[in-house]
């Protein structure tokens, strides 16, 4: 046996999960790739799509909002294994301080990295009160992406007074790191 054929079957193991990105499990719904991660997905459709229809100011009723967006990856040590997954706030704000009502409602976020999207529900908690101008909303578990880059940040807003809903964005959010 010659030295090429060792190097090869060295190699096979690395070439089969695709040189690091092993947590690639396939196909999931609608052609996505998805991602061991939960939630993250490849689909360069998607991401056009819903940077087609979001807008960086949302006029809806009454109310003129914004979104910002504050993601990091908390690096303390800690005995929980998932500690450095990402975590995402954002908050629907109105530009001119005027109360949103009820029926405004974030339901789900989607953080772009490229190709990649993780697509997150909001979490449910008890968090501090916001002035009645801003909805803040959170998602925790997400991709381990970088820290110190940047991503966009589409939020899906729901009115239930109409059932419309609408998509506004936060480009170039910064993805931090606390330690």
């Amino acid at each position: 046996m010659n030295k090429s054929y060792f190097l090869e079957i060295a190699l096979l193991p690395m070439l089969l999960t695709g040189c690091g990105k092993q947590d690639l499990i396939g196909y999931g719904e609608e052609g996505f790739i998805e991602y061991e991660k939960e939630g993250v997905y490849e689909n360069v459709q998607l991401i056009e799509e819903l940077n087609s229809k979001a807008a960086k100011t949302l006029i809806i009723g009454e109310n003129t909002f914004v979104l910002k967006a504050y993601l990091w990856r908390d690096f303390m040590p800690s005995p929980d294994l998932d500690r450095d997954a990402m975590i995402s706030i954002n908050r629907l704000t109105d530009i001119n301080s005027v109360k949103i009502p009820d029926n405004i409602r974030m339901i789900q976020q989607y953080v772009i990295y490229g190709n990649s999207i993780w697509i997150a529900n909001y979490e449910k908690e008890e968090r501090p009160s916001q002035p009645a101008y801003i909805i803040e909303e959170i998602s925790r578990n997400g991709p381990k992406w970088g820290p110190k880059i940047y991503v966009d940040v589409v939020s899906k807003v729901y009115d239930t007074n109409t059932n419309k809903i609408y998509y506004i964005k936060c480009k170039n959010a910064y993805i931090d790191r606390t330690d």
